[in-house]
């Protein structure tokens, strides 16, 4: 005698049907479950559907070489199996394969039981409850964490600046400047004071942090700083710098090691000297020192600097830029040709003269008379 039909709804649930399949199979079937029929008046899911006829005593059931008779193609089609639902008097629904399957989890598993069914229902609705909460807990701690981190990054970018601002260890600070104005024939001294002031507090987290992050493959001046102040070694390779970092503290450092700078190379007509550029720091303009290559054109006394293999055109007097960088020489000088060209040389020299009554003359020139 077939189980008597009883109200179970599972409008929010597949009876574990779906829990072990992927992201997409359970979007697949769970759609097609969740797909509106209307059967005796009523609008229901399939899923509703199939356990209704269940408990009414519909078995599911596969029926082999099904051939229906199609007027598109004036012949039967191909035979093939067909899913149902039937019950004993050979009444049936036609259903898909996943219908099928789910009628056949649902009897494997006793859910005809209603008790057995509501309390899966149940458990279920309770272990949903129980991973929202944990889920919104941890979306709450996250956020908060976020928060925290933000705070302070910011108070460390404001102790940084602070620690910049301050610097004044000039012995650290004028061989930072010797080995960049070397290596690259310019320097930031913002940079420099902030490499500093990380490498002098690398046992703070934050500054180690920052430290793994500048000191990459590619700044191999920043790494020759490192240890020339430190005295100890960088390797090449990313993964070895951040694995010694992560393990250096304060108390690791040997000391300054000196820096002997490379020799200075004239090659016929090109000759190398101290220059000044002005650069602005804190809104403050100042000169900073450069090693760059004296030319003159256009009755304009220039120098040229080398900056990460790009060139870089600057006059001297005033210390201003006039063409940024450039890959080759000869492109610096049609740059120079097409400014001259476009504004005019008097109109140049007046930019010039303006920027000197405004900030002054370069040092290089000051004790010229």
């Amino acid at each position: 005698m077939p189980t008597q039909p009883i109200t179970i709804n599972i409008q929010h649930t597949y009876l574990g049907f779906t829990d072990n399949l992927t992201p997409l199979q359970k979007s697949k079937f769970q759609s097609t479950l969740d797909t509106q029929i209307k059967h005796n008046n009523v609008i229901m899911p399939k899923k509703q559907f199939i356990l209704l006829k269940l408990q009414e005593g519909y078995v599911p059931h596969i029926e082999e070489d099904i051939s229906y008779y199609s007027r598109k193609i004036g012949d039967y089609t191909k035979p093939k199996s067909e899913f149902r639902i039937e019950n004993s008097e050979g009444s049936y629904y036609t259903i898909t394969k996943t219908e099928y399957n789910f009628a056949l989890h649902i009897i494997n598993n006793d859910f005809l039981n209603k008790q057995k069914a509501l309390d899966f229902i149940e458990t279920e609705y309770n272990n949903q409850a129980k991973q929202a909460h944990d889920e919104f807990n941890r979306k709450q701690q996250e956020k908060l964490d976020k928060e925290l981190l933000e705070q302070q990054s910011k108070e460390f970018d404001l102790w940084l600046a602070e620690q910049v601002e301050n610097y004044s260890d000039n012995t650290k600070l004028d061989l930072a400047k010797s080995i960049f104005l070397d290596k690259q024939g310019d320097y930031n001294e913002l940079y420099l004071c902030k490499l500093l002031v990380l490498i002098d507090n690398i046992d703070n987290p934050m500054c180690r942090d920052k430290l793994e992050n500048w000191l990459h493959a590619d700044n191999t001046t920043s790494k020759k700083l490192f240890y020339h102040i430190t005295g100890v070694k960088l390797p090449s390779t990313n993964k070895g710098t951040v694995e010694i970092i992560d393990g250096l503290t304060l108390s690791d450092y040997q000391g300054i090691i000196p820096y002997k700078k490379k020799k200075q190379k004239v090659n016929k007509e090109v000759i190398t000297d101290t220059f000044y550029r002005l650069v602005t720091k804190y809104h403050d303009y100042h000169f900073e020192t450069v090693i760059g290559e004296s030319i003159t054109k256009y009755g304009l006394d220039m120098f040229i600097v080398n900056v990460n293999n790009q060139y870089q055109l600057l006059e001297s007097k005033g210390g201003n830029l006039l063409v940024s960088k450039v890959n080759t020489k000869t492109e610096l000088m049609n740059k120079l040709k097409s400014l001259v060209e476009q504004y005019g040389i008097d109109h140049i020299n007046k930019l010039i003269q303006n920027s000197i009554d405004k900030f002054g003359v370069s040092p290089k020139y000051q004790d010229v008379v």
